[in-house]
């Protein structure tokens, strides 16, 4: 969250915490990023890794989808045609509750 919020310091040692209790003590080099993009690229890769098997990339590719930067469509051959299993359309997006909007300004997702 500190990287899509432009805390580029905070998501890297957020990431770098995580990664360096992977690795035998002593033996891990600090990532860093070069700008916020960067840091977002490195920790979405790793939230795609460290989150396999447990139903989140759906949600991700719903959400990243959004940004043209991150935008992924899935294409399956089945019998030698190519099929678009996966296209974001707004029906699939969540709505926030009126509190939440109220309270911190957001935009309601577009349905």
């Amino acid at each position: 969250m500190s990287c899509k919020n432009r805390r580029r310091a905070g998501a890297m040692k957020d990431l770098n915490t995580l990664l360096r209790s992977r690795w035998v003590t002593g033996t891990y080099a600090d990532m860093t990023a070069t700008d916020g993009a960067d840091a977002l690229l490195k920790v979405l890769r790793e939230r795609r890794k460290e989150l396999i098997f447990r139903g989140r990339r759906w949600t991700d590719l719903r959400r990243l989808n959004k940004d043209p930067r991150f935008a992924k469509t899935i294409v399956r051959k089945i019998n030698g045609a190519l099929i678009n299993c996966y296209q974001v359309i707004p029906v699939m997006y969540f709505l926030f509750r009126m509190m939440k909007i109220e309270l911190s300004g957001i935009e309601q997702n577009v349905r």
